[in-house]
């Protein structure tokens, strides 16, 4: 199978995401074509995949939509790239099937490459800014239109096809694919003595989280709970392992909570 992946979340863009839909996908048998923006590194990035038969085609990388009359806004600068990348490639190449890595965007895409050239779509769902935001808000109908003519719906959790499920959308179209783990990569083991002697490990109890530091994690909650833990574990120790625009709130956060000593942030691994 041939497929032509939309999707403005990809290495060496940081993030969750980028990182789940480049490890699943490079694990299928499927021919792809990726079309992802510009994001520093990725010259270097996208000639390492080139060995694996993984073609990446970059755009700009759009940070706003500009303010365009109701009917549309949907139609943002963004989804106007990806729909001049998209009508390139099919004029080009022939592709069995669209992939479209967000319900709006790419989805938006999708729909229109659908109408325009007959081929199917697929729309992958991660969360609900994904999901949840569309199908409440404003752009609820262009959403609906977008998951009902789309051959096939993926959602990461039950939560997210329930909300999907409940406007309506076909029970047979929706599918599940929980995010993987590489067992092989992940694999559970003694730390170092470099970061048992930082993190206390096997001193106290050790509190971890894994996550890019933006406000819509919820750091800054684990930070004021982690308070709590430390009246009653005194030896504990928090680990956040992450980088983000929100890292010296946090930081300044712990120092106000007096958990200076006690809260690591590890950075990105």
């Amino acid at each position: 199978m041939k497929l032509l992946v939309l999707s403005y979340d990809w290495p060496p863009m940081r993030g969750g995401k980028a990182i789940l839909l480049f490890e699943m996908l490079k694990r299928t048998n499927a021919e792809l074509t990726v079309i992802a923006p510009k994001v520093d590194g990725w010259e270097k990035f996208d000639a390492e995949q080139e060995k694996e038969k993984l073609i990446v085609k970059r755009i700009p990388r759009i940070f706003f939509n500009l303010p365009l009359l109701p009917i549309f806004r949907i139609y943002s600068l963004k989804v106007f790239m990806l729909v001049s990348a998209a009508k390139k490639e099919l004029k080009k190449e022939k592709f069995d099937a669209l992939l479209c890595c967000q319900l709006l965007t790419e989805g938006a895409v999708g729909l229109r490459m659908k109408k325009e050239f007959g081929i199917p779509y697929v729309v992958y769902t991660y969360d609900t800014i994904d999901v949840e935001q569309p199908l409440n808000g404003k752009d609820r109908n262009i959403a609906k239109e977008i998951l009902e003519n789309a051959e096939k719906v993926v959602c990461i959790s039950s939560f997210m096809k329930e909300k999907i499920l409940q406007i309506g959308i076909a029970k047979e179209k929706v599918v599940m694919v929980n995010p993987g783990v590489d067992v092989k990569k992940f694999a559970p083991k003694k730390p170092s003595q470099e970061i048992a002697a930082k993190t206390g490990f096997g001193k106290g109890k050790v509190v971890l989280t894994v996550a890019r530091l933006v406000e819509r994690k919820g750091i800054d909650y684990a930070l004021r709970a982690f308070a709590e833990v430390k009246k009653e574990f005194k030896d504990s120790k928090f680990v956040v392992v992450g980088e983000g625009p929100e890292r010296s709130n946090h930081g300044n956060l712990a120092a106000k909570l007096g958990l200076k000593e006690d809260v690591i942030f590890a950075g990105a691994l």
